[in-house]
């Protein structure tokens, strides 16, 4: 089995790789970035709020998406005219690009998310589980459903294509990938 990120660079994930990449980023960043929980405001309340959020937001200067949009915007133009284009994707749900486009994507990004796992850990059914998870709430995402409660999870989960479709070709989005080679379950400790 190849190292982490799993997937063999070809063609195909030269392409997609910049899709990948990007949607790792900002499932990071938005894992960081979650709104304040619901709760009565007072004059108090919103005084904390204004003193604190340096505390509070100070890491997203310094978050690696961030930083490389920045770096972009001073030094190359034409980078974040990429960022942007990604970004629209992203913000889609990639549902302007062909299922087993979005499972590719989705599959890539599970492996460059599960990057602190060992490699024996890593499986078919894990990259799976999280690439469903990933194209889910890219879907809900499309729909300007940014931070999701479980049930609208599962709601989505049931309408994307894997689970719609009679028989979804995972097997071609992983040869595809080269991961065909990981194995399909490991009993866990």
């Amino acid at each position: 089995m190849r190292p982490y990120p799993w997937y063999e660079i070809n063609g195909l994930t030269l392409e997609l790789e910049p899709y990948a990449a990007y949607a790792s980023a900002r499932v990071h960043f938005e894992r960081c970035y979650q709104p304040e929980p619901d709760r009565v405001i007072t004059d108090q309340s919103l005084a904390d709020s204004i003193r604190d959020d340096e505390e509070r937001y100070g890491w997203i200067s310094g978050d690696p998406i961030v930083r490389d949009i920045v770096h972009s915007l001073w030094s190359s133009p034409d980078e974040l005219a990429k960022f942007d284009q990604i970004n629209r994707e992203y913000m889609d749900g990639f549902r302007g690009r062909a299922h087993v486009d979005q499972a590719r994507i989705h599959l890539m990004t599970a492996c460059l998310g599960l990057g602190d796992f060992e490699d024996e850990a890593v499986t078919k059914k894990l990259l799976k589980t999280e690439a469903k998870e990933l194209w889910t709430r890219a879907w809900l995402r499309s729909e300007k459903k940014f931070f999701p409660s479980r049930t609208e999870l599962d709601a989505a989960s049931k309408r994307i294509a894997p689970n719609v479709a009679d028989k979804f070709h995972w097997s071609d989005a992983f040869r595809d990938l080269g991961l065909l080679d990981m194995p399909s379950f490991r009993e866990q400790d």
